[in-house]
């Protein structure tokens, strides 16, 4: 069997004392896409933000969040930074919230990368190739989020 890639084990979110999630296990092996459905208000997103250390101050997060065999709990905000976007990523559920509707798509895209240290040279290859890969032409990078379709706002790719 494969060794996976991810494992939550026993994760809890609380937010001032309230429950948002309660005791989610999951394993996700390399290759696999993993859809949280529930509703609203199940704690889905809590849920993948706990995973990616992006939750406010006022969360309190107990388990385990495992990548490569490495502990992300309590992991510090450099490391975590390092890791995100790289090594594990997120596609939200409303695409149209999560682009800044000020910023050309492809300085969206290239956020993540400075925010890792690329090479400006590095993140002006990057972005096409990313856009390609997602489906989009590369000269969609200079289009504004409001000027994509649905579909398109989907497959914009948060960075590597």
């Amino acid at each position: 069997m494969t060794r996976p890639v991810l494992e939550v084990a026993r994760l809890d979110v609380d937010f001032d004392g309230r429950s948002a999630v309660r005791d989610v296990g999951l394993s996700l092996v390399r290759g696999e896409v993993l859809g949280l459905v529930g509703e609203s208000g199940a704690g889905k997103s809590a849920t993948a933000l706990a995973v990616l250390g992006l939750l406010p101050d006022n969360a309190v997060v107990r388990g385990s969040v495992r990548l490569d065999g490495q502990e992300l709990i309590g992991a510090c905000e450099r490391e975590l930074t390092r890791i995100r976007g790289r090594r594990v990523s997120m596609v939200f559920q409303d695409p149209m919230a999560s682009l800044d509707p000020r910023m050309p798509v492809g300085d969206i895209i290239a956020g993540p990368l400075r925010t890792q240290g690329a090479a400006r040279a590095t993140v002006a290859r990057r972005v096409p190739e990313l856009l390609t890969q997602a489906g989009l032409e590369p000269g969609h990078a200079e289009r504004f989020p409001h000027e994509f379709s649905g579909g398109q706002r989907l497959a914009v790719p948060p960075g590597p």
